[in-house]
């Protein structure tokens, strides 16, 4: 289930918001960069960034690269924007070396009354075919692979208990999904033993992504820890080293 939820996803990380950490719409504090080492069943296998950077006064703009794993190529980057208020999707697209191999993207429409303007999103694919765009359905705020960092710490960080439902946007499509925290946990970061909230990503009651969100000595939270066991790849995990 996971390969075919997670198999066209792509992961290249570079969160860019500010060089001193950043102080997000929701109120809590995430750091502009964070340095990771990639591991794939026990075996490190790259290191990678993650940045955030603002992108004018309302969006703020996310990537990752170097990612390990879920089939994805050296030459695979995501980019990804996010809205400031609501951390929620924006635009994303997939680049493949110079080609781009999709993008999704929020515009706006009329509501279905006719009386107030909402967000819809349009898909587009490059195919031998010619142009391929559809309107994924997304009942949900929409979130990928890389807003996903920042929400699963703002939802740590604002306290809250109960699962939250998001469209996941994955492949060519979105999916709806779960998000909740379920516990504590202590983790490894830096030589130290750190206390760390454990939230998980569900896909049909099935556990997608678990991230262990760290509130560190500056009051920045992040993920100093990213899982996914993985049908095809087997067990990824991303252990922070710095973050700042």
């Amino acid at each position: 289930m996971l390969k075919n939820l997670f198999s066209f996803v792509s992961l290249t990380t570079f969160l860019f918001l500010t060089m001193t950490g950043v102080s997000l719409a929701a109120q809590f504090q995430f750091p502009s960069k964070i340095e990771y080492d990639i591991f794939v069943n026990g075996a490190k296998k790259a290191s990678s960034s993650f940045s955030v950077v603002s992108k004018g006064t309302s969006l703020y703009q996310l990537s990752f690269g170097n990612f390990q794993g879920l089939g994805f190529t050296s030459r695979d980057k995501i980019y990804t924007v996010v809205f400031q208020d609501t951390l929620s999707l924006s635009k994303t697209k997939l680049m493949r070396g110079k080609e781009k191999v999709y993008e999704m993207k929020a515009k706006k429409a009329q509501g279905m009354f006719g009386d107030e303007e909402t967000n819809i999103f349009v898909y587009q694919e490059e195919s031998l075919a010619g142009p391929i765009e559809t309107e994924p359905y997304t009942p949900y705020p929409v979130i990928d692979l890389l807003s996903l960092f920042l929400v699963a710490s703002e939802t740590v960080a604002s306290g809250k208990k109960g699962p939250q439902d998001f469209s996941f946007f994955v492949k060519r499509s979105t999916e709806i999904v779960q998000l909740e925290q379920v516990g504590n946990a202590s983790i490894s970061y830096q030589g130290q033993t750190v206390q760390t909230t454990k939230v998980v990503l569900t896909y049909q009651g099935m556990e997608a992504f678990k991230l262990h969100i760290y509130q560190d000595q500056y009051g920045f939270y992040f993920p100093v820890q990213f899982s996914i066991d993985d049908e095809q790849e087997g067990l990824v995990k991303l252990r922070a080293t710095k973050a700042f």
